[in-house]
């Protein structure tokens, strides 16, 4: 799974080793594309990423990416994007889901 965030928040989750719920308890993802960057940068504008998902500026920039099983992550439609968010209800603890910082150029 992906969580998206500002570049100095990712700078400082894989630290604290936790991503913390924000609005409604829930920690939004997306579905993450195994290999599918660079040395940690992956393809596509921030700009692209913010629009398509809804996020505030800066939030498409970077993220981070981290192992999920099937039964954790919830789904729920979003008229205001049009598009179906998902989440993870409560903080994500990062110690056992191989977390990987991810950027965009």
């Amino acid at each position: 799974m992906r969580h998206h965030t500002s570049v100095s928040v990712a700078d400082n989750i894989p630290r604290e080793g936790i991503i913390k719920a924000g609005s409604r308890n829930r920690v939004y993802v997306e579905k993450a594309q195994p290999n599918a960057g660079i040395n940690g940068v992956v393809p596509g504008s921030a700009c692209d990423k913010e629009k398509e998902l809804g996020l505030k500026r800066g939030r498409g920039n970077a993220g981070i990416d981290f192992d999920a099983r099937p039964d954790e992550f919830r789904s729920e439609y979003n008229p205001r994007t049009k598009h179906t968010d998902l989440f993870i209800e409560g903080d994500v603890a990062l110690d056992t889901r191989n977390p990987e910082k991810i950027r965009r150029k």
